[in-house]
């Protein structure tokens, strides 16, 4: 072995040791958060039940928003620990304008039925990024299946896709046709979960007139980027 070879073995080894001390960190941090959050969720959820003395309707308001904002946070925690090691991902460049197209073409004999028309808008960035193409996938399919039941029979769901800022941004908008009935948002906490794996966010928002807007944001890492960062390290 000659000695760059050692050096690049020992530069290697290094890397897995940190990333070891890094899931063994995410998973004390995790354990040591939900302790103390599980615990002021109790005691809240105890007051709230007002068998000491009656609320006032501004704190029982204030209360209810303090334990929804706990949940979340216990539901964070909670994802932490499950977050999986590096042999749970198959990392390699994934076109986003091609998975896209495999999603949308899945799907879109079954639109068919519904009388829901889809379109597609794809800027002419590169719209790629390093991922694992299998999480990405079903995370984007559940984004589009959350906008095609957002929508009513007869309506449209346009899918738009550009890059900016370093981030690949992905906007659902399901739009309303013949059917106007009131939409509660079905849950779609596991298509998060998959897209916060790779550092993604989702929102979903409401317009005055009742249209959905479902935006997801990716940042982007290239193949060089990674090379770059080892060798800094």
């Amino acid at each position: 072995m000659t000695p760059e070879m050692a050096l690049e073995k020992t530069k290697l080894d290094g890397y897995q040791v940190l990333d070891r001390i890094r899931s063994h960190w995410l998973s004390t941090l995790a354990h040591d958060l939900s302790g103390p959050l599980f615990a002021v969720r109790g005691y809240t959820r105890l007051a709230l039940e007002e068998k000491d003395s009656p609320l006032t309707a501004s704190r029982r308001k204030y209360l209810t928003s303090v334990l929804e904002n706990i949940n979340r946070l216990v539901s964070l925690a909670q994802e932490l620990s499950d977050f999986p090691a590096n042999e749970g991902f198959e990392f390699e460049t994934v076109s986003f304008r091609t998975l896209l197209q495999q999603v949308t073409a899945e799907i879109r004999s079954g639109l068919a039925e519904k009388g829901i028309t889809l379109t597609e808008h794809f800027s002419d960035s590169p719209l790629t990024t390093i991922g694992d193409r299998e999480k990405l996938t079903a995370a984007v399919r559940g984004f589009l299946l959350l906008a095609v039941e957002l929508t009513g029979r007869g309506g449209t769901v346009k899918v738009q896709a550009l890059e900016e800022n370093e981030k690949i941004i992905l906007r659902f908008f399901p739009t309303h046709g013949d059917d106007s009935r009131e939409t509660s948002l079905p849950d779609f906490s596991m298509p998060c979960k998959l897209w916060r794996l790779h550092g993604g966010a989702t929102s979903v928002s409401r317009s005055p007139d009742s249209e959905y807007l479902v935006a997801c944001e990716l940042p982007v890492i290239r193949q060089f980027e990674c090379k770059e960062s080892a060798s800094a390290d």
